[in-house]
């Protein structure tokens, strides 16, 4: 159960960065031992908790999302899917396994798609303050959220709005509390569009095509 910390002179893999300017391991395949994380997952009796948007039309992707995660996210551990949006009956019953929960919250939509993007933190700040699965990160989640909705609100104030909205703020506030960990581009990419490079030797999430003005409108 001895966790190896990266190192700069005897990285783990050498085609990639595993380590920030700051010294923070950056995550890629081939970084971790997947067998000591699931172990300590289940030491600690863990509950991992996701939080979905699908406001509007996004409704639409939830129902491969959730059977995708089914798959492949935390399988064998414990997790909840907290699931935003302005159309519950909507939501589809997608079979789960064993300590798995889809928790549906309900929060209101509005007429432009940038103003659910900035007020995305907004709802999860609230959200946190009156749930408990939360527990040991539930202040760091405070913290985050109500620093990015508060930037938000200023900037409404004087007439500005981010040019990636949430996404904005949130890089501003990482920038000022450096994050212990970074997920690599593994976590994030797509593939349509930049293809599979020989670096990613796995693909953790991606992207489903779809077409920004059918879904936004």
């Amino acid at each position: 159960m001895v966790y190896r910390q990266p190192k700069v002179l005897t990285p783990s893999r050498k085609d990639v960065l595993v380590l920030t300017p700051w010294l923070a391991p950056t995550v890629w395949e081939g970084t971790f031992n997947i067998d000591i994380l699931n172990e300590q997952f289940r030491l600690r009796n863990t509950t991992i908790g996701l939080t979905v948007f699908v406001i509007k039309k996004y409704v639409a992707f939830l129902e491969l999302f959730l059977q995708t995660a089914e798959k492949h996210f935390m399988v064998g551990h414990k997790v909840s899917y907290y699931v935003f949006t302005d159309r519950p009956g909507d939501v589809p019953r997608v079979p789960l396994g064993e300590g798995r929960q889809v928790v549906v919250l309900e929060v209101r939509s509005y007429s432009r798609w940038q103003d659910v993007s900035t007020h995305r933190m907004e709802m999860i700040r609230n959200f946190s303050r009156q749930r408990e699965v939360f527990r040991g990160v539930r202040g760091k989640v405070l913290r985050l959220t109500s620093a990015c909705h508060q930037a938000t609100v200023v900037d409404r104030a004087h007439g500005i709005e981010a040019v990636w909205h949430d996404e904005s703020h949130l890089n501003r506030y990482l920038l000022d509390h450096k994050p212990t960990k970074v997920l690599s581009p593994e976590y994030l990419w797509d593939e349509q569009l930049l293809g599979w490079p020989a670096v990613e030797k796995k693909l953790r999430y991606v992207t489903v095509p779809k077409s920004h003005r059918g879904i936004r409108d």
